[in-house]
């Protein structure tokens, strides 16, 4: 185990004794929101009120930060671990505890959760740990919450809970779960769609390497090794190389790679994410056009 797990671990078990003698019931919180906010309360009882806020909220923070650190981790190298981020939620806890306001009868977690994310949030951006729009992150957000509150549900059904488009939506399901960014998304999708355009032009992020990567398995194996070859080997080889490789000439070569484009364009555009895509795509420009008319 690294260095790093075995603190977290110590520290989710610190926290897991302060959990169980801490949880606040809502009117608890109240008495406490009312101390903190009360003019005439002296310096020592709002301490003791923060204080027991923040020593209750401990787990709520863990909870954001490991969600946090799954939807982030895997785009890019990581400047901040998951303890990085219970850190900075931990020390954001104190600030927003000061402007609970107990009159509205929101619950503390509730009113909590949005502003210790966005804590995080400004950290991961000024740390440089992802270079992802905002904007992503907040629609996985709320498609995440519209789950938790719908269970699964189907795409149409989120874009109306969430405002989005459908293709917007299955885009950013699709991106998430090859832990891409939504344009490298569209651009590998557009480019199957293409007859022109290479496939090898969308082959810059490696988890689109390895999504076609898993697909170029399911040729035979005299189209898949061509583009292994080529475009997966650590030095990328030549045409003369591959011939040597494969006893073909360099011709018999580069018609075979040709040939393997094409087959692996036509096993991605079975894939289920890709149709899905490319209808809400048409879907969209032929509504697009009929409004021109």
């Amino acid at each position: 185990m690294r260095q790093e797990d075995e603190m977290l671990a110590r520290y989710l078990r610190d926290i897991k004794d302060i959990k169980g003698k801490a949880l606040l019931t809502a009117e608890r919180e109240k008495e406490l929101g009312t101390i903190i906010q009360n003019p005439l309360s002296s310096k020592e009882a709002v301490k003791e009120a923060q204080d027991e806020f923040v020593l209750s909220n401990l787990g709520l923070v863990v909870d954001i930060a490991l969600k946090m650190y799954a939807r982030i981790s895997g785009f890019y190298d990581a400047n901040l671990s998951i303890l990085d981020l219970i850190q900075i939620g931990n020390e954001a806890l104190p600030r927003i505890v000061k402007h609970f306001d107990p009159t509205l009868n929101n619950k503390f977690s509730s009113y909590a959760y949005e502003s210790i994310e966005r804590w995080m949030m400004k950290a991961v951006k000024q740390s440089g740990f992802v270079r992802l729009p905002v904007d992503y992150f907040r629609r996985v957000h709320n498609a995440d919450a519209v789950e938790e509150k719908f269970g699964k549900i189907s795409d149409k059904e989120m874009a109306e809970k969430t405002g989005h488009t459908e293709e917007t939506i299955l885009v950013d399901r699709v991106a998430r779960n090859m832990r891409v960014h939504p344009e490298d998304i569209n651009a590998l999708f557009e480019t199957v769609a293409s007859n022109d355009t290479p496939i090898t032009d969308a082959l810059h992020h490696k988890n689109v390497r390895n999504y076609v990567y898993a697909k170029i398995k399911l040729l035979r194996p005299k189209y898949r090794d061509v583009l292994l070859y080529r475009f997966f080997s650590t030095d990328e080889m030549t045409f003369e190389q591959i011939g040597e490789r494969m006893g073909m000439t360099k011709q018999n070569v580069m018609i075979t790679l040709r040939a393997s484009l094409r087959k692996i364009k036509a096993i991605i555009r079975e894939d289920k994410a890709f149709q899905d895509i490319r209808f809400q795509q048409n879907k969209k420009q032929k509504g697009a056009k009929h409004e021109k008319k």
